[in-house]
């Protein structure tokens, strides 16, 4: 099972191997590409080519997230890697597009997004921490995330506790408090500030 996390603005993407997802002391691999992010009209030939190339990646990278649970890690490395090299010969440098492999701690593997929502609000949490939204108040749009005294990690990890909780939650208000009770540490702002 993979995780694929894409950034269309500046042409990149993040493949990570969920084996060991969540676990101590353990490592997931990732894939990290890395494409032209200037348009395929501009610039010389070159930039053209290594543009097209970059969007022929996205492409099958994006391809991979509805198959992500299902995909294994080798077989997407393989197939970016496989563009990789083949645009190498072509002549395209690597300053232009780029794969690189890593290894990250089995905790700070993406997490699946949990989300929620009811009359007035929405909520979410991932790896990124917890973000919790009032929609009922347009003005002012007030909302609550994690706060910078915890780790999003940490968040997620007590939110997903109590997050059947949160799913039957009445209000915006509702959501934060149970959230705080499980230990959350959340900081109320203004969206409009």
């Amino acid at each position: 099972m993979i995780h694929v996390k894409t950034w269309n603005g500046g042409c990149s993407a993040r493949i990570t191997d969920m084996t060991n997802a969540g676990k101590r002391g353990k490592t997931c691999r990732v894939l990290s590409f890395r494409g032209c992010p200037w348009d395929s009209w501009s610039g010389d030939d070159l930039q053209k080519q290594s543009k097209q190339v970059s969007n022929n990646v996205m492409h099958v990278i994006e391809g991979l997230l509805p198959a992500s649970p299902t995909c294994d890690f080798d077989t997407a490395a393989g197939m970016i890697e496989a563009m990789i090299d083949k645009a190498r010969a072509e002549g395209i440098p690597e300053s232009y597009v780029a794969a690189y492999r890593a290894e990250i701690r089995g905790v700070d593997a993406p997490v699946e997004k949990l989300t929620a929502s009811g009359e007035g609000w929405s909520a979410s949490a991932d790896e990124n921490g917890i973000s919790i939204d009032d929609e009922k108040d347009q003005c002012n749009l007030p909302c609550m995330i994690t706060s910078h005294k915890q780790k999003d990690s940490e968040a997620y990890r007590l939110a997903v506790k109590v997050w059947d909780q949160v799913k039957t939650a009445t209000s915006f208000n509702n959501v934060g408090d149970i959230l705080s009770a499980a230990g959350c540490r959340l900081h109320y702002f203004c969206r409009m500030d």
